[in-house]
């Protein structure tokens, strides 16, 4: 069971997660990343933090309650999540480095370790507290804030099932009461937005296997509708995020998804265990981690050539407070295609990061805690 919700975490993740969130960070006047379901596509995130929950809830639970150490359980966590993420605070570093030293001479016009480029916002990412601050923007890894604020769900797991069933209690109703500060707007340091996103969908999505467990035997009647459906009704959310403000929290349509999809009765469910969605839920979260930096580096690869070469593919956009931007300004078939190539291209890399770093990582940190 613990193996099968492990894979269904993977599967779902990538389809409903890691890849709409790469498209959304394409920067682009026109394309595929104009549609309303991309442009609200970073409401994913909300349904990871549902599924996160739900999946350590059913992986971690029953341990943790019946004394699984908290400190391996978190030493598990951390070598699952934090050395790919260094990683790649370490390839933002390189390139800030190289701007520092030879950014005019290639024709750069970035100020180095300035802003949110500053050393401090280094040490704020290395450490992964990004998400604890009222702005999470930071040039090195901009995707870890999600991380940094999982990682206290974790936390807050392991407490909740030491206390038996009223701590698991307390952890959902605790979700149900960041949910009401988040949508009341509280944005405060250490119980910042980004706190209560994490918080408010992790408990519901415990409360979503605790559902689970309590309709187990039960049949789902037109299992293959209800999944249509309840997906649907997602998108649909997603899709008017891109236009307007929703008025409720992406967590809750999230939680419909996971609840019927997590029973494996319909069609749907069978299409997301064939080998493809296997390989794409593999990566899934080396896709998250390094689509930033790919993007980042295709984006300024396509600027500087086409400086030297005398065609426009990326442009730069000037902001009236000084910031700056860059985007595509390629017609709408050529800027999809060249959308799709980028995504294509964080493939590439996701899969290599995850076979000498990820992989890697999370086989020392399991060796690392059955010898403790």
């Amino acid at each position: 069971l613990l193996d099968h919700l492990i894979e269904l975490r993977r599967r779902l993740l990538w389809s409903f997660a890691a890849l709409a969130v790469a498209f959304f960070h394409i920067p682009a006047l026109h394309g595929i990343v104009q549609l309303p379901l991309v442009r609200g596509s970073n409401s994913f995130v909300d349904f990871f933090f549902v599924l996160s929950g739900f999946v350590i809830a059913a992986s971690y639970g029953g341990r943790i309650t019946a004394g699984y150490p908290t400190g391996r359980f978190m030493l598990l966590r951390i070598g699952r999540v934090w050395p790919l993420h260094l990683v790649m605070v370490g390839a933002f570093l390189v390139v800030e480095v190289t701007v520092a030293l030879w950014g005019r001479q290639i024709g750069l016009e970035e100020q180095a370790f300035t802003g949110v480029h500053a050393p401090g916002f280094l040490l704020r990412a290395v450490l992964l507290l990004d998400g604890f601050f009222e702005s999470r923007e930071n040039f090195y890894n901009g995707a870890s804030w999600s991380v940094s604020v999982e990682l206290l769900a974790y936390v807050l797991a392991a407490l909740a099932y030491r206390g038996g069933q009223r701590g698991v209690a307390t952890l959902v109703m605790l979700g149900w009461a960041a949910l009401a500060a988040d949508w009341a707007a509280v944005d405060l340091p250490l119980i910042s937005e980004s706190v209560l996103r994490c918080v408010s969908a992790f408990g519901l999505g415990v409360g979503c296997f605790l559902i689970h467990q309590r309709w187990a035997q039960s049949r789902i009647p037109y299992a293959t509708a209800a999944e249509v459906l309840v997906v649907a009704i997602l998108l649909a959310y997603v899709s008017i995020a891109g236009i307007r403000n929703p008025l409720i929290p992406c967590a809750l349509p999230s939680t419909l998804v996971i609840i019927v999809l997590a029973r494996e009765q319909g069609a749907l469910s069978a299409l997301l265990r064939r080998a493809s969605f296997q390989w794409l839920g593999k990566v899934s979260y080396t896709v998250y981690m390094v689509h930033g930096f790919v993007l980042f580096a295709i984006m300024n690869l396509m600027l500087l050539a086409g400086r030297w070469g005398g065609f426009s593919i990326v442009e730069r956009v000037y902001f009236p407070d000084g910031g700056r931007s860059k985007r595509i300004i390629l017609d709408t078939v050529p800027a999809t295609l060249f959308e799709l190539l980028m995504i294509g291209a964080v493939l590439v890399v996701a899969e290599f990061a995850w076979r000498w770093i990820e992989e890697p990582a999370r086989q020392w940190s399991r060796r690392t805690v059955a010898a403790m």
